[in-house]
């Protein structure tokens, strides 16, 4: 593991967070975690014409609620503010004044307003990364006499970045490896100040199963999808730990604390990684399965509550039962929705029953079944426990002594009656969640549907 480390994430904000914001972010954080060091959020916002100040906000909203909590930055302050480049203008210029004066940089005669980096044409030029080794360019395919500071006065990304770097002790750099290009530039305006440049290591692509990049604007790529579509931080930032670093070890779900005590730069990989949408939900699910009774309703109950308004005439404890009963089916909490839905909607209509529950309810053994259910509901006087397991099993064991009908053949007709489905938690949970009352109303319903 590398000595204590100092980064930084540094976002533009032009567009809506992305998935490959959240990776750089989430590795520079979890190496500056694991060696006790400093994370620091810096805003590069000199490119004035794209900058979105929502763009921006969102970021910041999106870094706090997966927990990737920054030591510096533009909203808590520390000692290397201000933390939006545009408000950090003069260290750039004071910058490019040395280089002018040393004869490093240059004012085009036909451009006085804007300031190039002498840039040399022979050679080559070496730089190690730490987890690619030694990369090397020839300087005659770089770009020539590249731009510092731009006719509006704005420094370009490359200068305010090193500027930057340095002024704030950056001592690992660790972003995309399309920055790969970049590099040797931002190495020469080190050398040209006199600063000794970070480490550096540029971090596989994530692309598509096919192999193609990932686009920005691509809604399965864009951080807010999982977000709204009931992702939990954790899985989130456990499936990205994962692309393009390995753990060292075949165990695969981790609490952020757990994958901060297992970092180090030595594990990622040069290769790309693919994002899987289908991997990603299976994480999800995986913490949602981990996830403390109490977190689990607090991530829920709203939810819930949003989409049933009836559910307000339930106490927390009865919703409690409820979403006890279902969470092994949520892969996302979104799909706490149409799991309680049994709970606030009888199924009335066919379009409200699976065609499972439908056939179910019309096989001619339904009309017995639901009528023995019926009479074994009212022999259970209305103060007293239903003992639906109990009832359950003496209803099977007679079908089945009397017709020779299996557990299924039985059970089907009622679990349709009460949910409009022929899959979901167990029966006998639901008969209690529902109580005697609601049972015999849906039993009656179901016979009225059928003509019994």
């Amino acid at each position: 593991m590398a000595d204590t480390a100092t980064v930084r994430f540094a976002p533009s904000p032009t567009g809506p967070p992305h998935l490959g914001n959240v990776r750089t972010a989430l590795f520079n954080w979890l190496l500056a975690r694991a060696t006790g060091g400093r994370f620091i959020l810096r805003i590069d916002d000199t490119d004035r014409k794209r900058y979105d100040a929502e763009s921006e906000r969102q970021m910041l909203d999106l870094l706090r609620w997966l927990g990737l909590d920054w030591d510096e930055g533009p909203d808590v302050g520390g000692p290397h503010a201000p933390y939006r480049q545009s408000e950090r203008l003069e260290l750039y210029h004071q910058a490019v004044e040395r280089l002018v004066a040393d004869g490093r940089a240059y004012r085009p005669a036909e451009e006085p307003e804007i300031v190039r980096l002498r840039t040399p044409r022979r050679g080559t030029l070496t730089f190690h990364d730490l987890i690619r080794g030694d990369v090397t360019f020839r300087y005659d395919r770089l770009p020539e006499d590249i731009v510092l500071i731009k006719s509006d006065g704005f420094p370009t990304y490359h200068l305010a970045t090193v500027v930057d770097d340095h002024a704030m002790g950056i001592t690992h750099v660790l972003r995309g490896e399309e920055w790969i290009p970049s590099t040797p530039l931002h190495i020469l305006m080190f050398e040209a100040l006199g600063w000794p440049p970070p480490l550096f290591v540029h971090l596989p692509l994530v692309t598509d199963r096919s192999g193609q990049k990932l686009k920005k604007r691509d809604p399965a790529f864009l951080a807010s999808t999982y977000r709204q579509g009931g992702y939990l931080p954790e899985a989130l930032i456990n499936y990205l730990a994962l692309l393009g670093w390995h753990p060292g070890t075949e165990e695969e779900v981790f609490t952020p604390p757990e994958l901060v005590e297992r970092f180090s730069l030595e594990r990622i990989s040069k290769s790309p990684s693919a994002f899987d949408g289908e991997r990603l939900r299976w994480f999800n699910r995986q913490h949602i399965a981990r996830l403390a009774e109490e977190r689990l309703l607090q991530e829920t109950l709203p939810l819930i509550r949003a989409a049933y308004p009836q559910a307000g005439q339930y106490d927390r404890a009865w919703l409690a039962r409820l979403v006890r009963l279902v969470r092994d089916e949520l892969s996302t909490l979104n799909d706490v929705v149409p799991a309680v839905r049994f709970a606030f909607v009888p199924a009335e209509r066919p379009d409200q029953f699976t065609p499972e529950a439908w056939e179910a309810l019309h096989s001619e053994q339904a009309s017995p079944v639901l009528r023995a259910f019926r009479e074994a509901l009212l022999t259970v006087r209305p103060a007293e426990p239903l003992h639906s397991a109990e009832m359950l099993r003496d209803l099977r064991k007679r079908f089945r002594e009397a017709e020779g009908w299996g557990g299924r053949t039985v059970m089907f007709p009622i679990r349709a009656a009460l949910t409009g489905s022929v899959t979901g938690p167990h029966l006998s949970d639901i008969v209690d969640l529902l109580g005697r009352e609601e049972c015999l109303r849906r039993v009656e319903r179901a016979l009225a549907i059928i003509g019994q």
